[in-house]
């Protein structure tokens, strides 16, 4: 059974704590400049969360569902993105550096100035995606 958080401010050491159990659906959370960079998070539902600044460099993000969450500026360098939904969310100015976006499906997403340098994976789709001023080098659409 998912756990639901809602309302909470969380931190490495909630979230840590949290693991153990199966993936957690966050609502209207707070998790600015919280650094979970490396952590396995395969799976989590972020719902209206806040994230701004966040490292999640390196992160395994695999499955994970985000809706209308701000993450600007988010450091997802290096992170494991593969088959994440990805829906109503800003991630203007994010680091998607490196990361794994196989199979992810960006929608009505705000990605500008985003930097996808060396973004990586077959099958991601972008649809009605703002990517003014994203950095694209390497990506193939």
């Amino acid at each position: 059974m998912t756990e639901i958080l809602s309302g909470q401010t969380l931190g490495r050491a909630d979230i840590t704590g949290l693991m153990s159990k199966p993936p957690c659906h966050l609502e209207n959370c707070d998790l600015d400049e919280a650094d979970l960079s490396k952590l396995d998070l395969s799976g989590w539902t972020f719902e209206r969360c806040s994230m701004r600044h966040i490292d999640l460099s390196s992160a395994r993000l695999a499955r994970t569902v985000w809706r209308s969450t701000k993450a600007p500026f988010a450091n997802l360098t290096g992170a494991d993105l593969e088959e994440a939904q990805i829906r109503g969310c800003d991630l203007n100015n994010a680091s998607l550096r490196r990361a794994n976006i196989g199979s992810a499906r960006f929608v009505a997403t705000r990605m500008t100035g985003a930097d996808l340098h060396m973004a990586k994976g077959m099958g991601f789709t972008f649809e009605e995606v703002l990517l003014v001023g994203a950095r694209l080098p390497g990506l193939s659409f």
